[in-house]
């Protein structure tokens, strides 16, 4: 046998078979044929989304008694006298912490910054909430498992005004102002007229009324002076005839069924939501879908609230996260895999219908 045929003859034992160079960690960085549409609208970082990161922001929940016991330690630098801690100007969540001594000035303290009328643990917190799906009960909810004093109940009494009254405007107008007069009555100045009368009337004031223990009655403290003006205005905006024709019936609206379900997760339809809340669902979504939690975090910023490097982080590990899920999702192996689910299903529902037969069809009853 000549080299020739001896050089191809399979008695000669075998080399192994080069394997074909398809990509490794610096090609892969390179080719976008395979990129997924997440990938490609993440990886473009818009500079106007970027956020200014405060090191020093970190929120923690602690008991209140923490600062009863800590009176029981340390005195006043100034007098040497002891001292004392508790909360002044409760709004929402937030609060000041008063020091207070034997000294002629009290130190104040804000448990949060504060913004305008408010703090900024309130929009933090309602924020937070609606991007995870929760609603005003299911806040009220967390602050009650979680012992925390929830001041926050006009939006609810607005809620409840408009369900039990979804059948008149002026009936709903009357309810509306009767919560916003009842929070801001004094003993020197009682303003009940709105609020339902007898003895069965949510207003504690009537019921002494009804029962005639009216001389024994005492009002809870009023709203602060400085925000009646504001919450004025906002009543009067809802209790326009505008708005309040369109709560009759107490139903809510969804004219885009074709909307992603993502607007849902930001306000569920299952709970009552406004017009405003949907509206900035529908923003949070068209953000989130398009550019990731970046924007999320620039809403934040423009109202007020000061980003840590904690939510900076997280806002960064659920991108990547989404992009790696993306990515998976759009791989061969996974396109393939669930091209044979699909082909499963479709073969089961041949069977089902060749065994049972057409249960459901135009004319079937006929």
């Amino acid at each position: 046998m000549d080299k020739k045929s001896t050089k191809f003859s399979s008695a000669r034992p075998s080399r192994p078979k080069k394997r074909k160079f398809s990509s490794n960690q610096h090609t892969s960085e390179q080719d976008t044929s395979s990129t997924s549409s997440s990938a490609s609208k993440l990886s473009k970082k818009s500079p106007e989304f970027e956020v200014n990161i405060d090191q020093s922001v970190q929120y923690v929940i602690i008991n209140f008694a923490l600062f009863l016991t800590l009176q029981t330690l340390v005195i006043c630098k100034v007098c040497k006298s002891d001292i004392r801690f508790y909360k002044y100007s409760e709004k929402g969540l937030g609060f000041k912490l008063v020091v207070q001594c034997k000294c002629e000035t009290e130190t104040c303290i804000p448990s949060s910054p504060e913004m305008n009328t408010t703090y900024e643990i309130n929009r933090r917190f309602v924020y937070a909430m609606r991007l995870i799906g929760v609603g005003f009960q299911g806040l009220s909810n967390f602050c009650g498992f979680m012992d925390i004093a929830n001041k926050i109940k006009l939006s609810k009494y607005y809620e409840l005004t408009v369900r039990r009254h979804s059948n008149s405007v002026e009936d709903m107008r009357n309810a509306i102002w009767a919560t916003f007069y009842h929070k801001i009555s004094t003993d020197s100045e009682p303003q009940h007229s709105h609020c339902p009368e007898g003895a069965n009337s949510w207003c504690k004031y009537r019921v002494a009324e009804a029962t005639g223990t009216l001389e024994n009655f005492k009002h809870p403290p009023a709203l602060n002076n400085e925000i009646q003006p504001l919450l004025h205005g906002i009543y009067e905006d809802l209790t326009s005839d505008d708005l309040l024709q369109r709560c009759l019936g107490a139903n809510t609206q969804n004219n885009n069924e074709s909307y992603n379900a993502c607007v849902w997760h930001f306000a569920p339809k299952h709970t009552f939501s406004g017009k405003q809340i949907i509206e900035i669902a529908a923003f949070c979504a068209a953000c989130n879908f398009n550019e990731g939690f970046k924007p999320l975090l620039k809403i934040m910023e423009v109202m007020g609230v000061v980003i840590g490097k904690a939510t900076a982080a997280f806002a960064e590990e659920r991108d990547r996260a989404r992009i790696a899920s993306a990515t998976r999702r759009t791989s061969d192996v996974s396109k393939e895999r669930r091209i044979e689910i699909r082909n499963e299903k479709l073969i089961n529902n041949e069977l089902f219908e060749d065994t049972e037969g057409i249960v459901y069809g135009p004319g079937i009853a006929e």
